[in-house]
């Protein structure tokens, strides 16, 4: 449980998600340079993206979860 865990314990948890969300930044902007793809368009692209999903979710989730 998140109680249980000790303050200290929670801020290395954090910065550890820090690094890897940074990480993986770092990963799609070496994958898009390769590919002529600017970040300045895929980041907005994503956001849209993940709107779209969550709509999509938001829509079909009366249906599929009981």
């Amino acid at each position: 449980m998140a109680a249980d865990i000790h303050p200290r314990q929670h801020t290395e948890t954090a910065e550890a998600g820090r690094k890897r969300q940074q990480q993986r930044l770092r990963d799609t902007a070496a994958v898009t340079a390769g590919s002529g793809i600017s970040l300045r368009l895929y980041v907005p692209a994503k956001a849209v993206q993940a709107a779209l999903s969550a709509g999509l979710a938001a829509l079909l989730a009366p249906y599929l979860l009981p």
